[in-house]
Formats: C-alpha cells, sequence, structure tokens
C-alpha cells in the first residue's frame, strides 16, 4: 500500500478540526455580511433607525399620534409630495459647510412614520410637472412645485373639494427672532392641518374692536387660523345686514361689496331683499360665532354691548354653534365699569387692577412678570388637561392684575352640571394664591337642548402678546399650550396642544461611548448568535442522522 501524505494529514484530528472551525467563521462571517446589508437595504427604503437625538426629531410622538386618532377616527387623510419619492429619501447629514440640515428629509421622514402610525394616513407622490393635471383638476395647480406639501381630506369621489392646505416645505421649521432657522415644527404643523380639515364649516373667532385694543394679533391669531378657525374683527356697535325674515335673522358681514342698493338673496331662507332695508344696529353677536374675544380695551363697553354679551352667554340669538364663549384679557391701566360689572354679575368675578408681583416666581429679566402655578381647582384640572405634565406648565403673566371670586358662584359650594347652574373657579395663582386666570361655566337649556358657556377672564394684557404665545421658534413659552388648551375646552374643538418645535441644538448622537459600544455590539452579536445557534443545530442533526 502506498503512503498517501494528504490522507494521512487529513485524518489527524487538529488539522480536520482547524479546518471545519476555518470554515464555520467563513460562514459565519458571510452571514453576518450579508444580514446587515440586506438590513441595511430594508432600512434604507423603509427609513429604518435608533433615534439617539436629544430632541426626538426623527421620531412622531405618541401625543400627535393619540391626538390624531383620536380626532380623525377612520377618516382618510393623505399626505402629498409633489415630487419623486427618491428626491425625499435621503440621509440625514450634518452638511456644516452647505447647510446645517435636509429640509425635505425631516418632512418627509415625519410623513411616512404617521402613515405606519395611523392606518387612516396615506403618504402619495404626485409631480408637480408629470401630474399637472392632477393637481389642475383639485384646484391648486398655479402654485404648486416640487418643495410643496399638500395635506388634504379626499372625497368619495376621490377630489378635495376645499378640503386641503399646501405648506412650502420652510413652513414646517421655526424660526427666532432674527429669522435664524430654530427647529423642526413638523408635528405641530402637520397636526394642526389635519385637525382642521375635520370641519364642513369653519368655527369663527371674533376679536372685539373699537375700544382702544391693538389690532396687532399677531402670534395670536395665527393660533386659531392655524387650529382651523375664522378669525375675524368685529366691531358690536356698527350696523349690520340682517335678514328680516321672520325666523332667519341671518347676519352678514359690512366688509363685502354688495352697494345699497343691490339685491342679495339669503343663503339660509333664500329670501330676496334689498340691502337698504335689511341695515340696521347690530342687535346680538353673530349667530356663527364660536368664540368672542375681548383684549386689552381701554374704552369700557356701552350697555347695549353688554347686553348683547350676555345674551351671546345665555345662548339666546346663537342657534348655529355648540357653545357661546367669551375669552376676556384685563387691562389694569383702565377702569371699565360696564364690563367689570359684568364680570361680576355673570361670573361672580371681582377684577382688581393693582399690578402685583411675585417675588418668587419672578422671570429674570422681564419686569412685573411671573411664573403663575396651576390651581389646585378641579376647573384647572378640566381646562387644562390637553397639556403634558400639566401641572409643571407655568405660563407667564406679565404686568398683571388680579382676582376675587364671589362666594355664591364658587363652584365648590355647588354641582356646577346640573341645568341652570354656573360655577367660577381659578385655573393660574400666584404662589400667595391670589388669582390671576379664571374660567366660569353655565349650564343653559335652548328648548330640548343643553347649552353649555363659559367666560375665562386673565388678569394679565400681555398673557397673549406676540412674544408668549409664539406658534413656535425660540420664543415658545406655556402661554401658547395654555391657550390652545382652554379654546378647546370652550369651544369643543380640538387644538395642537403640546406640540412645540423640537430645536436643532446640537446635530451630534446624545449617547454616551458605553452606550454607544453596546449598541454596536448588540448589532454584531445578535446576527452572531443566531448565526452559530444555526450551524450549531445543523452540525448536531447531521451527526444524530
Amino acid at each position: 500500500m502506498k503512503f498517501n501524505p494528504i490522507k494521512a494529514i487529513s485524518e489527524k484530528s487538529k488539522l480536520k478540526y482547524g479546518t471545519v472551525t476555518i470554515g464555520f467563521c467563513v460562514i459565519v462571517i458571510a452571514l453576518v455580511i450579508l444580514f446587515n446589508s440586506i438590513i441595511s437595504v430594508f432600512a434604507e427604503r423603509n427609513e429604518w433607525y435608533f433615534d439617539m437625538t436629544e430632541e426626538q426629531l426623527f421620531t412622531v410622538s405618541d401625543q400627535m399620534a393619540t391626538l390624531l386618532q383620536t380626532a380623525t377616527g377612520t377618516k382618510p387623510v393623505h399626505i402629498i409630495f409633489c415630487g419623486d419619492q427618491d428626491q425625499f429619501a435621503k440621509d440625514y447629514e450634518d452638511k456644516a459647510d452647505t447647510e446645517a440640515y435636509d429640509a425635505s428629509g425631516y418632512v418627509h421622514s415625519t410623513a411616512l412614520q404617521l402613515s405606519r402610525r395611523l392606518s387612516n394616513v396615506s403618504v402619495l407622490y404626485k409631480h408637480s410637472q408629470r401630474e399637472h393635471e392632477f393637481h389642475k383638476v383639485n384646484g391648486w395647480g398655479a402654485g404648486v412645485n416640487e418643495n410643496i406639501v399638500i395635506v388634504a381630506m379626499p372625497r368619495d369621489d376621490g377630489t378635495y373639494g376645499t378640503q386641503y392646505k399646501l405648506y412650502n416645505i420652510a413652513d414646517f421649521y421655526s424660526y427666532d427672532e432674527n429669522g435664524n432657522l430654530y427647529g423642526y415644527d413638523g408635528e405641530y404643523v402637520f397636526t394642526s392641518a389635519i385637525l382642521s380639515l375635520q370641519y364642513d364649516k369653519a368655527p369663527v373667532a371674533y376679536y372685539v374692536t373699537n375700544h382702544g385694543e391693538s389690532n396687532k394679533t399677531g402670534n395670536f391669531a395665527q393660533l386659531f387660523v392655524d387650529a382651523g378657525f375664522e378669525f375675524r374683527f368685529i366691531d358690536l356697535m356698527e350696523k349690520t345686514l340682517i335678514c328680516k325674515t321672520e325666523g332667519c335673522n341671518k347676519e352678514y358681514s359690512l366688509t363685502y361689496d354688495i352697494g345699497n342698493n343691490k339685491k342679495i338673496i339669503c343663503t339660509k331662507c333664500n329670501t330676496e331683499y334689498v340691502v337698504a332695508d335689511n341695515l340696521v344696529d347690530r342687535t346680538a353677536v353673530p349667530t356663527d360665532a364660536s368664540l368672542i374675544i375681548i383684549n386689552k380695551p381701554t374704552n369700557d363697553y356701552s350697555e347695549h354691548e353688554i347686553n348683547m354679551l350676555t345674551d351671546f352667554l345665555n345662548g339666546f340669538d346663537n342657534s348655529e354653534v355648540e357653545k357661546g364663549s367669551v375669552m376676556c384679557f384685563i387691562n389694569p391701566e383702565a377702569q371699565l365699569n360696564n364690563l367689570y360689572g359684568m364680570l361680576k354679575s355673570w361670573a361672580g368675578v371681582n377684577v382688581k387692577t393693582d399690578i402685583i408681583t411675585d417675588s418668587s416666581s419672578s422671570v429674570i429679566g422681564e419686569e412685573n412678570s411671573f411664573r403663575a402655578t396651576i390651581s389646585s381647582s378641579t376647573a384647572a384640572s378640566a381646562y387644562l388637561s390637553d397639556l403634558v405634565n400639566h401641572q409643571t406648565v407655568r405660563p407667564i403673566f406679565k404686568n398683571s392684575g388680579y382676582f376675587t371670586i364671589e362666594k355664591s358662584f364658587n363652584a365648590d359650594e355647588g354641582n356646577i352640571t346640573g341645568i341652570g347652574q354656573r360655577g367660577t373657579q381659578s385655573l393660574f395663582t400666584t404662589s400667595s394664591g391670589d388669582s390671576v386666570m379664571t374660567a366660569t361655566y353655565s349650564s343653559n337649556m335652548k328648548g330640548e337642548t343643553t347649552f353649555n358657556s363659559y367666560l375665562v377672564c386673565c388678569a394679565s394684557p400681555d398673557f397673549i402678546s406676540d412674544k408668549f404665545v409664539g406658534a413656535s421658534g425660540a420664543s415658545v413659552y406655556p402661554n401658547k399650550d395654555v391657550v390652545l388648551s382652554i379654546v378647546h375646552q370652550i369651544t369643543a374643538k380640538q387644538t395642537a396642544v403640546s406640540l412645540d418645535s423640537k430645536p436643532f441644538f446640537d446635530y451630534t448622537l446624545d449617547i454616551s461611548q458605553s452606550d454607544a459600544s453596546m449598541s454596536m455590539m448588540a448589532l454584531i452579536l445578535i446576527p452572531l448568535i443566531i448565526s452559530v445557534g444555526l450551524m450549531t443545530f445543523v452540525i448536531i442533526w447531521r451527526k444524530r442522522r
């Protein structure tokens, strides 16, 4: 027999098992590389990632998802990008030499995540040029380009009618007082857009003028516009156009160019009439009003105006809305006997115009400013229930007076849920217990229907100044979310509460070196352990055959 050196060597156990080990390692490494390649492809296509940024820039918050799921139910929502899908699926890189962020990438990522969280939300791609007919049919063709994002609710025939909002990519970002980029505001913008599309007819908020008020409503008005309201100015003493047909009383705004001698058709009862014959002094708050806003008046209200406001709160001549409510921001520098008298007689609120300070909660750099504390009353929990961790919310009151509440109107003394009942409680106080914001609830019967109305009084004329209710940006204060939460409760219209900007403070990963090492080891060891387990199973199975 000839000696076969190759066979002799191969029969040696050390070399035999060494060869198997080498082969096994090659197979494992190949499997790890293959596994990571497959995961990388799927991650890139579907935007899978670990969000390690401090502000969770790439993650849809539970607050946003829950709010929209509750508000929309199964109503379909389309988020339409006016370009190709590939151009939006980009890497999120720190491009310090050119730009600090990938603008469309963030917006696209939020839209995709929202569509995964909510089954009724879909992301569509309709190129502004190649699918121009689609945009033209739906009425927005002229202003559409690849930087436009459309949020819309389709009708049964597939078109959108007026149920849509158009945004530029830049609208999803917030900016500081100097116009510099501050952060990503996508959650607030998307949520506000979708919530505003819920209404077939937009609710109306009226801002009262002609009492020395400032008409520079800025950010305050924008909060209502974002929430889907129509924000209108109103002079309660001006003449108005009212259909005099019995049982109609439809009111028309005088801002329309209708002319004194023109005939028009009432949109409510179809009666034709001459404008001049139907022009009368305003007798009531407009019937489409959901909310009346009184802000820092310097001149008093007339008795006629007070009667209109009282009737509005009591539910008279207000057939088109669910609730008739008033928000009143006091001017401590003015003594308005009629207005303050109404607050006392209707809500039991005594207005004290002495400017108060709160040294233990004063705001550094803001004269006569302090952070108020949420009251322990049951009303505070109800009106501010939308706020995330609301017990830690401390809005800023500046140049504020204060209120005392008459005992006869104190909700703690009786049942405020019964018909004809009314109760007033404090929402915010100073550290010493002085009330700086109150809310009054009233329940009335109109026919067989229960009519709820609310009167919210704030002792600070600057509570809703541009600085303190900025919708986004570096000057985001709790005042904004307080307003949105209260408006939701008193108008029954959901608002985008507690969805603030996510600032670009830091583009680096907010994770320690040890945590990063552990994450890397996990990504390597998990597929390795799986591979070893499979190989061990195969070897044992083959030996036992």
